[in-house]
């Protein structure tokens, strides 16, 4: 390179301009411009420019640099699952009908103490980059040597174990940081919170509400100051995850603001005639105060501003609050609220505070009034399944029974208990099953003449075969109206519900070695 930018300075300066051209090189390059007849300045500077570039396109020989040694995989400590399971994860992982046993595979599995086919690795862990929500499923079941392939690909990080050292908080990807705290704060909570403390400033504004999540696990009263300063970042998303968490905490100085600015907006007036109602003096007002404790002062299309901030009020509340405020239970509560004018912000208020602050009594109690009271009381826009989740599924199957009789009629798009089965995406029992199927029987034998629309209740069909036992296979094929006016309509959903059901059963009987 120094020749070479000798030969390009001399040849912009001019040949004529220099007593002389100096070209040394080393080697054999050198022997050839030794050559050169120095007495003609541009027959020289040419044929050395010439030389020069052959050399250079001539290339050189590249330092030799030892390959990175890749750690061989560790000897599989889990039996493998059986041969003739193998082929259903395939088929699963292919995306056809059956990929929504998907997750009852991989926790039969784990159950089991089984591992995954090793020609499925792949396969799984591109699902659970796909999906978190397979992530817990899957991990128990990859081995060592999905682990280990893990190591190979970024996407797949979330399944590498977190090392011990701190290191990867301050050098690994987003995933594996988030894996790394959550498994710190399982074990240290105070060091996890330290270590977020240290980065927060410079985490992005898209990460935070991730890394406040992690603290939910083992969430403290020794979290309040950080997450009292979280509430001051610029970021809306970060305020509220900020404040969700210290609205699980009752002695937290958010708990005391909000319930300051609530108390005054609320009483409830006692009545005769019609039961107890609550009164509700609207907030006037969303200021920078309450915007700090997450409070999001745009209301969405559906409600007014005054009742979205009383709704986001009362939503950070434990619900279990109001009872021993009032002297009255959550069924108490509820009806007085239906009864205000306010009625859609109180309820659609407490619901959310139900969840967010996991209270499987004032959950019930909200669901009980929405599907059976037999009023129109579901706030517009109202989306119940996470209420639903935190009511103990024996309570949950008990409230989609008796929808079935307070109605009194077939299954249907409207019907409530769609909307709870739906929601109950956990095993159901022999009796619920046998319930939903009498009244699938019951619509389809009465004809889709019927007022009400069966859209939605066609499409699910096929996911409940996800819930019912895959022992009843046999006796769900039984008793359908296949004689019926309107079967063409229902045929390949019913079709597809027991395919479904009986690759359920025959999947588990593989995984288990059962019949």
């Amino acid at each position: 390179m120094q020749l070479w930018d000798e030969l390009l300075k001399t040849a912009l300066a001019g040949t004529h301009r220099q007593d002389g051209i100096a070209l040394q090189a080393e080697g054999l390059l050198g022997d050839i411009l030794g050559k050169l007849p120095a007495d003609h300045r541009e027959e020289a500077l040419l044929a050395a420019a010439g030389a020069a570039a052959l050399w250079r396109q001539a290339g050189s020989r590249p330092s030799v640099e030892p390959e990175p040694e890749i750690a061989p995989c560790e000897p599989e400590a889990l039996p493998p699952c059986p041969e003739a399971s193998v082929q259903d994860a395939v088929v699963m992982l292919e995306g056809s009908l059956y990929a929504q046993a998907l997750p009852e595979w991989l926790q039969a599995a784990a159950g089991g103490g089984l591992r995954a086919p090793t020609e499925t690795l792949p396969g799984l862990l591109d699902a659970g980059y796909r999906d978190r929500k397979l992530r817990d499923w899957l991990l128990p079941v990859i081995g060592s040597r999905g682990r280990w392939l893990a190591l190979q690909n970024p996407q797949w990080a979330y399944a590498v174990e977190p090392p011990e050292d701190e290191e990867t908080w301050e050098t690994g990807e987003k995933e594996r940081r988030i894996a790394f705290l959550r498994n710190l704060r399982r074990k240290d909570p105070a060091r996890a919170r330290e270590l977020l403390a240290s980065t927060w400033k410079t985490e992005t504004g898209a990460d935070r509400p991730y890394f406040l999540e992690a603290l939910s696990i083992n969430l403290s009263m020794e979290d309040e100051p950080f997450l009292e300063s979280a509430l001051d970042a610029r970021q809306q998303k970060t305020r509220r995850a900020a404040a969700e968490l210290l609205a699980r905490l009752p002695e937290s100085r958010l708990h005391r603001r909000v319930l300051d600015r609530l108390l005054p907006l609320l009483s409830i007036k006692r009545g005769l005639i019609g039961g107890d109602r609550i009164e509700v003096t609207p907030p006037v007002d969303c200021d920078s105060a309450m915007t700090r404790d997450g409070i999001h002062p745009t209301p969405p299309e559906a409600m007014g501003k005054s009742a979205w901030w009383l709704c986001e009020m009362v939503g950070l509340m434990p619900p279990g609050l109001w009872p021993r405020l009032w002297n009255k239970t959550p069924e108490e509560i509820i009806r007085a609220g239906a009864k205000s004018e306010w009625r859609d912000a109180l309820l659609t208020g407490w619901r959310d505070a139900a969840r967010r602050i996991p209270d499987g009594e004032w959950a019930e109690a909200i669901t009980r009034w929405w599907y059976l009271s037999g009023e129109k009381a579901m706030p517009p826009g109202a989306n119940a399944a996470h209420l639903l989740h935190c009511i103990p599924p024996t309570r949950l199957e008990k409230v989609a029974l008796e929808s079935f009789d307070s109605r009194r009629e077939p299954i249907h798009d409207e019907h409530p208990a769609l909307t709870l089965l739906k929601a109950h995406l956990r095993p159901w029992s022999a009796e619920l099953s046998r319930a939903v199927l009498a009244s699938y029987r019951r619509r389809i034998a009465e004809g889709e003449s019927r007022k009400q629309s069966a859209w939605d209740a066609r499409s699910s069909l096929k996911a409940f075969a996800l819930y019912m036992p895959a022992a009843i296979a046999d006796t769900a094929a039984e008793g359908w109206p296949s004689q019926s006016a309107d079967w063409g309509l229902w045929e390949k959903s019913v079709d597809e519900f027991l395919s479904l059901l009986r690759f359920r059963r025959g999947m588990l009987a593989r995984l288990t070695r059962k019949i």
